[in-house]
């Protein structure tokens, strides 16, 4: 992985790591640090958005990307569950104003009234319909017909079409 790659995964690991050392939850919550990371959706998909990136950032690499550009390819589209997970990060009632809010029996399980919500979904949510439908029309256009029209083998071996 690249030097800015490596920076990345820290920055992004390191709350969680400060969070099971000082476990600054027992003030505020019931729940403990583990509890958190590894029982609600933000935590959960967290961890899932950063296991893909650590596969796609190290594909990315200029080597492993030369020796072997199908793992660079197929991993990039894991870019699809990344913004999935990306999504449903912020759900639940993570950011509230009362220690104890009130938990009901259908989705979301927990009463709107004391969260304080995110609203990040109005900003990622353009970006997320241009991929969707530049996806699309890339298969829509893998559908047609093709015709090959000329194939030239160079000297050194490259063909093309």
């Amino acid at each position: 992985m690249s030097t800015s790659s490596t920076l990345n995964l820290l920055v992004r690991s390191s709350p969680f790591l400060i969070y099971l050392q000082l476990d600054p939850c027992a003030e505020i919550r019931k729940q403990t640090a583990l509890q958190i990371h590894y029982t609600q959706p933000g935590g959960i998909t967290g961890h899932f958005m950063l296991l893909i990136m650590v596969l796609m950032y190290s594909t990315a690499h200029q080597k492993i990307r030369q020796q072997c550009f199908e793992a660079f390819w197929y991993t990039h589209h894991l870019a699809f569950f990344f913004m999935l997970a990306l999504y449903t990060h912020a759900t639940g009632c993570f950011v509230r104003d009362s220690v104890d809010p009130d938990d009901i029996p259908t989705f979301p399980f927990y009463s709107t009234e004391h969260c304080l919500g995110y609203l990040s979904w109005r900003f990622i949510i353009w970006p997320g319909i241009i991929y969707f439908g530049e996806r699309v029309w890339r298969e829509i256009r893998a559908r047609r017909a093709t015709r090959l029209s000329k194939v030239l083998v160079h000297p050194s071996g490259a063909c093309f079409i």
